[in-house]
């Protein structure tokens, strides 16, 4: 009789947990059959006129080489080749120069080598905008490269040198466009600011002095409309499954925080030291801190997640669906 109602208890519960499994399942399945791809393109594509993209002339391909070849390599905060550095921002401002004409642009020097741009649009009450870019890069060792990573060669229609992604290549464009834009068009109607920094690989000296100066003189209608940094790129066979090049949008950062313990105790005599001792409680602290770390979770990055589902086969959209 015992053993009879126990296989009759485990019978049950074996078919709730089954109950369960199964509404569990529907339930991602169901989530995974609703994500689809959308009818409409969900932004307007932009207009391809000739005229809105830069033309590539052998004097501009040069430029862009020459900058390239500047060897601003930061290896940390007290390792920095200051003599590139220094000649890429003279290059840079002297490129750049005639810019300077309008009264309504202005160029100012942070942390001896960052470039702050302003530029005063003819229509004040609209926000302003912030673009930033970087030209210091990251050591790069000769022996991993096809060609010298500071020689700028052209092969195959493509630019071997560090920089090119990371990131003069945004320093090169967003001048460029800017010079060019001036030309065409004059004076823009909204203000905004471009903000090139020389140690943004190691050090937080540049942006930081933009910020503080930006914090005292601004104009414009309160915050930024918008801040847009050299983010990520546009890849290809990077996610299983999709067929099409994804977009990266990036609007975050990586950061990290610095802790100090410190304890002040009375000491003892090594006969009889206090209890507890300093050494024991910063252990404990230190056990407490790592035994309650800051929970691994998703952010703003899931819905970049959730955008890319529908474009994938049916395991990754399972996936991507019910995170």
């Amino acid at each position: 009789m015992r053993y009879i109602k126990y296989f009759y208890i485990k019978m049950k519960t074996t078919h709730i947990l089954c109950g369960v499994s199964l509404c569990f399942i529907l339930v991602l399945l169901y989530r995974t059959y609703i994500v689809f791809v959308p009818e409409k393109d969900l932004f307007e594509k932009c207009s391809s006129m000739d005229d809105h993209f830069l033309k590539l002339t052998n004097e501009r391909l040069n430029a862009f080489q020459t900058l390239l070849k500047y060897e601003t390599v930061s290896m940390d905060i007290r390792n920095q080749n200051y003599e590139a550095i220094k000649q890429c921002r003279t290059f840079i401002k002297q490129r750049y120069s005639n810019i300077l004409r309008n009264k309504w642009i202005e160029a100012h020097d942070i942390a001896k080598y960052s470039i702050l741009y302003t530029i005063k649009g003819s229509e004040s009450d609209l926000k302003p905008y912030l673009l930033s870019a970087h030209y210091d890069v990251v050591p790069a060792t000769n022996g991993s490269w096809k060609h010298d990573p500071f020689s700028a060669v052209v092969d195959g229609g493509y630019i071997y040198a560090r920089g090119t992604l990371d990131d003069k290549t945004t320093v090169f464009a967003v001048m460029e466009a800017l010079q060019e834009y001036i030309e065409k068009n004059g004076q823009p109607r909204r203000s905004f600011y471009i903000a090139i920094t020389h140690d943004e690989e190691v050090y937080i000296d540049g942006s930081v002095g933009i910020a503080n100066y930006l914090s005292k003189v601004k104009f414009g209608n309160g915050d930024f409309e918008y801040i847009l940094d050299e983010g990520s790129s546009i890849v290809e066979d990077s996610f299983p499954t999709i067929q099409y090049p994804v977009a990266i949008v990036a609007i975050g950062e990586k950061g990290y925080l610095t802790v100090e313990y410190r304890v002040e105790i009375t000491g003892g005599h090594s006969s009889m030291p206090s209890a507890p001792t300093s050494i024991g409680i910063l252990s404990n602290a230190m056990v407490k801190l790592e035994t309650n770390l800051h929970p691994s979770q998703f952010g703003p990055e899931l819905d970049l997640l959730q955008s890319i589902a529908p474009y994938t086969a049916f395991p990754v959209r399972l996936v991507l669906s019910n995170l």
